[in-house]
């Protein structure tokens, strides 16, 4: 496979910019070009942008474009200068991935996170009492970091069965991972090296994680089970707690954020919810698909030559797919 390279000629960087977070993502014209387009990943390594809905579907289907290769492939391209070979759901292809997502699956039907609502309803009153409070007073509240943020990592860290007075330290490093594209890669490395020595103490030294507030035990607890019983590597168990918290904490409260913005900015939708709450379960499937907080999606790499359209892609190279 032939080294990545920098392309010659400037491309379109990607993630793309925003003015804020309620822009429409500039990619849009992208849909009436033929040829997928050329952006350049923040490593400087180039990658076809797939936008159209038939061609996004094909690269997440087609095992030719591979997530494990895109993190392990000798001189292949990364999107990042710090990314890090990581065997968790969002770097395995079928059929590990497959094996993996179906340990963690129970935790996440629908029963399991019903069994969660009476801890959450608890969390929600007692967070939106301090913001009240604040607002009494006449100070500035800042929703993100007084509400959404500590509401979605005490739900995740809930279902997980993290220990409470486990619990600070993740969410500092956790900023860093998130930041990949805009710390230098040494700094990048070190938060996440320091995130995984935490997880790693969490899993294996002590007492281990604890169970979660509903009936059952927490996930981590579940899958430390599994891998005494062989389905899940000591690897692969570190990397999926560190994605699991990770991603569930910090997409959930972009959106919640996002959300009470979108209705704050569109105040005859905030004025139908309050009139009539019943249209509340639509308005959040409205939110979630109007705004995708997730603007940089995983690359892929194509181990063989394929057509994606009018372009093809060759074996060494990347796909991004585009889920905004």
């Amino acid at each position: 496979m032939p080294d990545a390279t920098v392309p010659p000629h400037p491309l379109l960087a990607y993630p793309f910019e925003r003015e804020h977070c309620l822009s429409p993502l500039p990619h849009t014209g992208l849909l009436d070009q033929e040829r997928m387009a050329l952006v350049t990943m923040p490593s400087g390594h180039p990658a076809h942008l797939a936008v159209r809905h038939s061609d996004v579907v094909r690269v997440l289907a087609d095992r030719r474009f591979s997530r494990r290769a895109m993190l392990t492939a000798p001189g292949g391209p990364r999107m990042t200068r710090a990314d890090l070979d990581e065997p968790s759901l969002l770097g395995l292809d079928p059929p590990d991935h497959t094996r993996v997502r179906r340990l963690c699956a129970p935790a996440l039907r629908p029963g399991a996170v019903d069994a969660l609502r009476p801890a959450l309803g608890t969390r929600v009153e007692r967070l939106l009492d301090a913001v009240d409070a604040r607002g009494t007073a006449n100070q500035v509240v800042d929703l993100h970091r007084a509400f959404s943020l500590p509401l979605a990592t005490g739900v995740v860290c809930d279902l997980l069965g993290i220990p409470e007075e486990r619990r600070a330290p993740l969410l500092l490093w956790s900023r860093q991972k998130l930041a990949l594209t805009s710390l230098p890669p040494d700094r990048a490395r070190a938060g996440h090296r320091a995130l995984r020595a935490h997880w790693r103490r969490l899993l294996f030294d002590g007492p281990g994680p604890g169970s979660g507030p509903g009936p059952g035990e927490g996930l981590l607890r579940t899958l430390l089970r599994s891998h005494r019983d062989g389905d899940i590597s000591r690897t692969e168990l570190l990397a999926t707690a560190v994605n699991l918290y990770v991603a569930g904490h910090a997409t959930a409260a972009a959106t919640l954020t996002n959300g009470l913005l979108h209705l704050l900015v569109h105040r005859d939708q905030w004025h139908a919810l309050c009139r009539s709450p019943a249209l509340i379960d639509g308005a959040v499937h409205e939110i979630l698909r109007y705004d995708t907080i997730a603007d940089a999606a995983l690359p892929r790499l194509a181990t063989a030559d394929v057509r994606l359209g009018h372009t093809l892609v060759r074996a060494g190279e990347a796909v991004i797919p585009s889920h905004a």
